[in-house]
């Protein structure tokens, strides 16, 4: 009876200790269904602009024999999705091509030693880049088609300067007042969130160096699709430490990653 008694206990205490280390886990990796929508409708956002590129490709390369053609090709993705910066980028890496006409000052800049246009010219195929800080003073990334004539030559590729956080805005203008959300790639560069922070990593900046909980939730926040944490940060605009909790999802497009993450002042 003893044995009897023992071993039920060893079986009970075997259960309780695996179902709380599973509760613990699903509540550790707990992703708010919002912060879902909002990865998922950032990528068809990026979607919908890549499909137009694709389109729009389509329909000229026929004829791509001059410059003249090109722009024309240009111009019609601009009249799709007028807040891009459209780019034809030669098989040289030379920024040979501008639209609109604001930006023709750049023509004729090399740029094949830019990581998108190195990949872009080593294997063609679709990209979207890291971000980077345009001359212009805003994080910008690049999404990117390699560009072939009827003969299918390859010519060099069609590239759109786009505004991560022109994109996040339209996905979160339902947010409430009170939630925040800002995307960060793997190796911590923040893409969207206040001015003051977009283009800073996380990991490095001297930023966040006070601000340890937030660094080691960043980590997790890299290394998982998916999950939930707490942090102490800034509340956004102030200088004044507050506790916030974290969720986040993944949003995947040509390879690369960004973390969505939707917080709330605790």
């Amino acid at each position: 009876m003893k044995t009897l008694i023992a071993v039920v206990l060893v079986v009970f205490v075997t259960c309780f200790f695996f179902t709380s280390t599973l509760c613990a886990q699903q509540t550790e990796h707990k992703t708010h269904p919002k912060v879902e929508h909002y990865a998922t409708e950032l990528q068809k956002s990026l979607t919908m602009i890549d499909n137009t590129v694709v389109k729009q490709i389509s329909a000229h390369q026929s004829k791509l024999e001059t410059d003249a053609d090109i722009y024309k090709l240009l111009n019609a993705i601009l009249t799709e999705h007028p807040n891009v910066e459209a780019c034809f980028v030669d098989n040289k890496g030379i920024l040979k091509l501008v639209a609109p006409e604001m930006y023709k000052s750049a023509e004729g800049a090399d740029i094949n030693d830019q990581a998108h246009v190195i990949l872009m010219l080593k294997e063609p195929k679709p990209i979207l880049s890291s971000g980077f800080m345009a001359v212009e003073g805003y994080l910008g990334v690049v999404l990117a088609r390699p560009l072939y004539n009827s003969n299918k030559q390859f010519l060099g590729s069609i590239n759109l300067v786009l505004r991560p956080d022109i994109l996040l805005q339209d996905v979160i203008k339902d947010n409430p007042v009170g939630d925040e959300v800002w995307t960060m790639q793997p190796d911590g560069m923040i893409i969207c969130d206040d001015a003051d922070e977009v283009g800073k990593n996380l990991f490095t900046d001297p930023m966040y160096k006070d601000f340890e909980s937030l660094r080691q939730l960043g980590k997790k926040i890299s290394a998982n699709p998916s999950g939930s944490g707490e942090y102490s940060f800034y509340a956004s605009g102030t200088q004044k430490p507050v506790k916030k909790s974290a969720t986040w999802a993944t949003m995947k497009f040509h390879d690369r990653i960004w973390r969505v993450v939707l917080t709330h002042r605790i």
